[in-house]
């Protein structure tokens, strides 16, 4: 038997928050705000993000994590990261990251998954040929999947396995962490069951989608994504304002560890995300 304290929460401890929404809702704007509170980042991605942070003339490194090892290595060992690879670059010789940024969970889901493999295939209209792939990982195992491009539940089964060990790290590290996500919120019941649903019973539904789970089939799944943050939150642009969704509210899915402290919904136009979620920190332990 093992007995222990409860762990305080100082109001400075690294906050880990996940943050999901459509595509413009804030997501890179969420982590450039860490860096311009002081909070330093890495983004790991295989995203374009450039743009967000180039046009405030910010500059910060950008890590694709070449295969699961890699991306494990970041998780584990961020400071021999920071050390043997960032340090290694130009210019970034005394960089120091406060801040790791997870963008968009469907890169973290391909590099669990394994890549699915392809034949050669002529692309461009025909200017050139991209060569055949076998595939690896899990999508390279025989009956893998219940029906073509669609994980089986065996494969879920799998990463869920796999995946609550990365999240366990990612929330046990010792600086900040950021992990965002596309939404996909208005799919109809049948596509959610594509998604989500088991191949062999749902068999009225057309598997026919290709690709990975999206967060939205994924959380249906296994609400992982969740266990990850101190934040959880539903992030929208309006078309004229930033809205932060930290609590339940119009069907989105959103929670935080300080909700006695939070509204429905935040409008953070104009401010730092870093500095709002700070406050609420500190609201929460009893210091105004």
């Amino acid at each position: 038997m093992k007995v222990r304290l409860t762990k305080l929460i100082e109001e400075d401890s690294p906050l880990h928050v996940f943050a999901y929404g459509y595509p413009g809702c804030g997501k890179s704007k969420l982590g450039r705000d860490f860096h311009e509170a002081g909070q330093s980042i890495v983004l790991v991605t295989g995203e374009n993000t450039d743009f967000t942070f180039g046009i405030k003339g910010i500059q910060v490194p950008i890590i694709t994590p070449a295969n699961e090892h890699e991306f494990r290595a970041i998780i584990e060992a961020p400071h021999l990261v920071t050390e043997k690879v960032i340090r290694a670059v130009p210019g970034l010789e005394n960089y120091e990251p406060k801040t790791w940024v997870f963008d968009n969970i469907r890169t973290m889901q391909q590099i669990l998954f394994g890549e699915g493999g392809r034949k050669a295939e002529p692309v461009f209209d025909g200017a050139f040929t991209i060569d055949a792939r076998k595939p690896t990982g899990i999508m390279a195992l025989p009956n893998a999947r219940d029906s073509a491009e669609v994980p089986s539940n065996k494969d879920y089964r799998v990463l869920d396995a796999r995946m609550r060990a990365l999240v366990f790290y990612i929330s046990h590290m010792s600086c900040n962490t950021i992990v965002t996500a596309h939404a996909e919120q208005d799919y109809d019941i049948k596509t959610r069951k594509a998604l989500t649903g088991d191949a062999k019973a749902d068999k009225d539904v057309d598997r026919t989608i290709t690709g990975y789970p999206s967060l939205d089939g994924f959380q249906l799944k296994y609400d992982l994504p969740g266990l990850i943050s101190d934040f959880y939150l539903y992030l929208e642009w309006t078309g004229t304002q930033f809205i932060m969704y930290p609590r339940h509210a119009k069907g989105f899915m959103a929670r935080t560890k300080v909700d006695e402290v939070m509204s429905p919904s935040i409008d953070w136009t104009g401010k730092n995300g870093y500095e709002i979620l700070r406050a609420r920190i500190k609201v929460a332990s009893g210091k105004k």
